[in-house]
């Protein structure tokens, strides 16, 4: 195999709803001015522009060392030109993100064995305006966050060839993601670098009829970087982020698949994880006191700090598993019919940090037939959530409410076409 020299490039603008937004980019005003030459979007509309560049070299693969350098560079600006709520404008804000990273990535053979190593530089900077209470045009800022992340990420790791076509591995990488402002409110402390230790050992195999991955692994996070809906002492409800200081993940997952006949293929899926906040002595919750001053006397929910060190992650059930059997035969001339069934599973979920939000364990079942015409055109009728399952998808707090729920579609079933040219 040849060296190989290649660059990618992407650019991209974000608009919603048709918004009008001449200057999007902050210019460094001090704190009090508003940019010159700035206009208000309608109806509160976002605009992100940003723009990558990726150069990377990948030596040949027939020597006992390969390798994968490589430089990275990020920039993002954009802004929000005010956000309404009962009828007055919040806020409004502008940002300026951009990242450079280089790195390197080797394996060196020797017989069965590979070794891993790898690192990666990156250094981010951020930059954000807010102003509040007025739009863009009509406000000045009061707030100017400025500041940068720096962090070496190695990776570390060797693997052992057990046969043709099979293999056992240990790795350990550090994670690394950059802090972030609060760009909603005048004194939010936005959150600090997020940083991961990750270790993990596997088993992989694949023969022509069936494959098997299997691993286990651990996490420990530092400063992990969630969010959470707050109220603030005004009324105004955001979104905010926040630091656990101390977390971790820890289980094991694998799947297989195995092409039981030339007409019929499995694939399945199994996961335990144990996901939990081992320090997180601030979490924003809600409760109910009418003695707190925010309830206006049992009106409202109080949003308070709680302590929910030792609770379940958000969104991280402790038990997935999934499927797909796969039947397809030859039909007329050249034409195919496909057959799928995709059970799910899930245990319980949480939604919250103290987990008083949650779903309890569930089993969903797609399916679909589908009949391909030529190796050109398809057909399908698919159904979703055949069973008709009721569970949450979703569900949250506010001064309102302790539980604002969002579910899932019932029962569905559609037709989609498709055409290959």
């Amino acid at each position: 195999m040849t060296k190989l020299l290649t660059a990618l490039t992407s650019m991209l603008a974000l608009t919603w709803a048709g918004a009008v937004y001449a200057q999007t980019e902050p210019s460094g005003a001090a704190p009090g001015q508003a940019e010159a030459g700035a206009e208000a979007a309608r109806d509160g509309d976002i605009i992100v522009k940003t723009f990558m560049q990726e150069v990377n070299f990948a030596s040949a693969e027939d020597k006992p060392l390969s390798y994968v350098a490589g430089l990275y560079y990020f920039r993002s600006t954009g802004g929000l030109p005010y956000i309404i709520q009962n009828g007055a404008p919040l806020y409004f804000n502008r940002f300026r993100d951009s990242a450079v990273a280089a790195y390197v990535d080797g394996t060196y053979r020797i017989g069965d064995l590979s070794v891993i190593a790898g690192i990666r530089y990156t250094h981010e900077k951020r930059y954000a305006e807010t102003g509040f209470g007025a739009t863009e045009v009509t406000g000045t800022v009061g707030r100017v966050q400025d500041g940068s992340d720096s962090q070496w990420t190695p990776r570390f790791g060797l693997s052992y060839a057990v046969g043709p076509r099979s293999n056992v591995y240990a790795t350990y990488s550090k994670g690394f993601k950059s802090g972030r402002f609060d760009r909603s409110t005048a004194t939010g402390p936005g959150v600090v670098a997020e940083r991961l230790d990750a270790f993990e050992v596997g088993f992989k195999t694949a023969s022509r009829d069936f494959s098997l991955n299997a691993a286990a692994f651990y996490y420990d996070y530092k400063d992990q970087q969630v969010n959470a809906t707050v109220t603030l002492p005004g009324g105004g409800i955001v979104t905010q982020l926040f630091n656990v200081p101390k977390s971790e993940s820890y289980g094991a997952e694998a799947d297989a698949s195995f092409s039981v006949s030339d007409n019929l293929d499995l694939r399945a899926a199994v996961a335990y994880t144990r996901s939990r906040y081992v320090e997180f002595t601030n979490a924003p919750i809600y409760v109910d006191d009418p003695t707190n001053p925010a309830t206006l006397g049992g009106l409202l929910y109080a949003n308070v700090s709680g302590d929910v060190s030792g609770r379940t992650m958000v969104r991280a059930p402790k038990f997935t598993a999934s499927g797909t059997a796969r039947f397809h035969t030859p039909v007329g001339d050249g034409d195919e019919l496909e057959v799928t069934l995709s059970p799910y599973y899930s245990s319980r979920v949480y939604f919250n940090f103290d987990n008083s939000l949650s779903q309890k364990a569930y089993l969903t079942l797609d399916g679909a037939v589908t009949l391909t015409l030529d190796d050109r055109m398809k057909v399908s009728v698919f159904g979703r959530n055949l069973t008709d399952k009721v569970y949450r998808i979703g569900a949250g707090q506010n001064a309102l409410s302790l539980d604002t729920a969002g579910y899932a579609q019932p029962r569905t079933f559609g037709v989609s076409f498709g055409y290959s040219f």
